[in-house]
C-alpha cells in the first residue's frame, strides 16, 4: 500500500504547486571526396544508395499511432533541458549523473548511423518533422538494428561543423532545421539516444571534428558561433578556418581550433549519457602529423574528464598509407602508445580478392600496430555499399567480386575474430541495411546480409 499512497500524495502535491507535466519515466541505461549535394565520402569508394523522398499518408498515419503510443510511455531526455526553440541554441542542458557505461556482452556489433540515413527522418518537406513521427520513425530505426543482433550505434551527431543538438559551440544543423541559422523545434539528438537506450543498445556520440559549411552556408550562421567569428576575423579567416574546394574546413595545426574541437566532444558527452566519442578521420586539413595527433589526444582527454570509463575511438581509412600522406593521421602512434584512443575502428572497405588491400590482409595488419601497453582494441570497420555491385578501384581481382559473391561480409567478419585485440565490427550503414523511412529490408543487399546474419547471433 506504500507507493500506491505516495504516488497520490505526489499528484496532489504537482496539482496545488502548478506543475505543467508529469515527469516521465526516462530510461537511463548505458548500454567520405566532397562537394555541396552531400554524397557518400567517395574516398570511403561507397555509392549511395537513394532513399524515399515522401512518406506515404497510410505509413504516416501508422507512425502517427505508434508515436502516441510510445509517448505515453515514455518522453525524450531533452525534455526535461529545453522548451523554447529560440532558446535552444545557448541553453546549457545539466550533466547527466552517470553511473558506468554498460560493457557489450562479447562482441561490439555495431552500425553507423549516418546523416544521410537521417536527413530524410529529420525532415520533411524541408522543415523538421514533428516530435512524434520522428520519434516512431527513429525508434523503428532502432528495432530494426535491433532485431539483427547489433548492439551498438555510432550516432551521427555533428557532419559540418553544425549539429543536431543544441550545442554553445556549433549552429543547428540544416539537415534538422530548414536552414542554417534557424532554431530547431525540439532536440532530436535527445530523442534519439533515449530510443536507443530504451532498446538496451549503446551509444557513441559521432563527430566529423574538421569539415564545415560551404562558403553560402557559413554566411547564414550566428555570429555567436566560433566558426562565424573566425569567418568575419581577417586575421583567423585562412587560418583558423580555410577554404578548400568550396568548403571549409577547420586547421586542426592552430590550438585554438584544437581547444574548439575538445570542448564540442565535452560538450556532447556531458549532455547526454553516451557511452563515448566516436570520430572519423577523412576531410583533415592539415600539413603536420602531430597536429592532428594533438587533436585526437585532446579529444581523449575531453572524453575522460567528463567520463573516465567512457570510450573513445577513430575510424581511419582502411589505407594506410593514404592515411599518413591525405589525412596525416598517425594510426601507428595512436594504436600502440597509451592516451590517445581506446578503439581503432579502420574502414577496411575491401573485398577478399581486393588487388592490393584484401580485407584479410588489412585487419591483420592494422591488428599488427596495437600494442598491450596501449590498451587499443579493433573493431573492423565493413561496408554493404558494394554488395551486388563493381568495385573499381579494386584491380582486376576484385573488381567483379562482390557481384561473384555474397558471403564476403560473413568471411570478414570470421577473418576479423582471428585477430588478437579484435573485439568486434561495424557496419557502415543504416540505409544499406533497411530503407530509413519504410523500414523495408534494401533487396540488393538482403543475400549478403542472410549469409551474415547467424554471424551477429554468435
Amino acid at each position: 500500500m506504500r507507493k500506491p499512497f505516495l504516488c497520490f500524495v505526489f499528484v496532489i502535491f504537482c496539482l496545488f504547486s502548478g506543475c505543467s507535466r508529469m515527469p516521465s519515466a526516462v530510461s537511463l541505461s548505458l548500454s567520405s571526396a566532397e562537394e555541396s549535394s552531400r554524397p557518400l565520402a567517395a574516398s570511403s569508394q561507397i555509392d549511395s544508395s537513394a532513399l524515399s523522398s515522401a512518406f506515404d499518408s497510410s505509413e504516416a498515419a501508422s507512425v502517427s499511432s505508434k508515436a502516441a503510443v510510445s509517448s505515453q510511455k515514455e518522453e525524450s531526455v531533452s525534455e526535461t533541458t529545453a522548451e523554447k526553440p529560440s532558446s535552444m541554441a545557448t541553453t546549457s542542458v545539466p550533466a547527466p549523473v552517470y553511473s558506468a557505461p554498460k560493457p557489450v556482452s562479447g562482441e561490439t556489433k555495431a552500425v553507423w548511423v549516418s546523416q544521410f540515413d537521417l536527413q530524410n527522418v529529420l525532415k520533411t518537406n524541408g522543415a523538421q518533422r514533428d516530435r512524434e513521427t520522428f520519434t516512431a520513425l527513429f525508434g523503428q530505426m532502432m528495432d530494426n538494428i535491433k532485431s539483427y543482433g547489433f548492439n551498438t550505434v555510432f550516432l551521427q551527431a555533428r557532419p559540418y561543423s553544425d549539429s543536431f543538438y543544441p550545442s554553445e559551440y556549433f549552429p543547428w544543423s540544416d539537415m534538422v532545421v530548414s536552414s542554417f541559422g534557424e532554431d530547431a523545434e525540439y532536440d532530436p539528438y535527445g530523442i534519439m539516444v533515449t530510443e536507443a537506450r530504451k532498446r538496451g543498445l549503446s551509444v557513441h556520440g559521432w563527430i566529423n571534428p574538421l569539415r564545415a559549411m560551404t562558403d553560402s552556408e557559413i554566411k547564414l550562421v550566428d555570429d555567436r558561433f566560433p566558426i562565424k567569428q573566425w569567418y568575419n576575423d581577417p586575421d583567423k579567416r585562412g587560418k583558423n578556418i580555410v577554404l578548400k574546394d568550396g568548403r571549409w574546413y577547420y586547421n586542426s595545426s592552430v590550438p585554438e581550433v584544437r581547444q574548439l574541437i575538445a570542448d564540442g566532444a565535452k560538450e556532447l558527452l556531458s549532455k547526454y549519457q553516451l557511452d563515448g566519442i566516436h570520430i572519423d578521420d577523412y576531410f583533415y586539413y592539415s600539413d603536420s602529423l602531430d597536429a592532428v595527433s594533438a587533436m585526437v589526444k585532446g579529444i581523449y582527454d575531453a572524453v575522460k574528464s567528463v567520463n573516465s570509463k567512457a570510450q573513445f575511438g577513430v575510424a581511419p581509412e582502411g589505407n594506410v598509407d593514404r592515411d599518413y600522406s591525405v589525412h596525416f593521421a598517425d594510426v601507428k602512434t595512436w594504436c600502440s602508445e597509451k592516451g590517445y584512443i581506446d578503439y581503432i575502428c579502420p574502414q577496411i572497405y575491401y573485398g577478399m580478392e581486393h588487388a592490393t588491400h584484401a580485407f584479410d590482409r588489412a585487419v591483420a595488419e592494422w591488428n599488427s600496430f596495437i600494442t598491450e601497453e596501449s590498451g587499443v582494441y579493433l573493431l573492423a570497420g565493413m561496408t554493404l555499399g558494394k554488395a551486388g555491385g563493381t568495385d573499381q578501384y579494386a584491380g582486376a581481382s576484385g573488381r567483379e567480386e562482390w557481384q561473384r559473391h555474397d558471403d564476403i561480409l560473413k568471411r570478414s567478419m570470421i577473418e576479423t575474430r582471428k585477430q588478437s585485440h579484435a573485439a568486434g565490427f561495424a557496419l557502415f550503414c543504416y540505409q544499406y541495411l533497411f530503407d530509413p523511412l519504410t523500414g523495408a529490408k534494401v533487396e540488393r543487399t538482403a543475400a549478403e546480409v542472410e549469409n551474415f546474419l547467424p554471424e551477429l547471433k554468435k
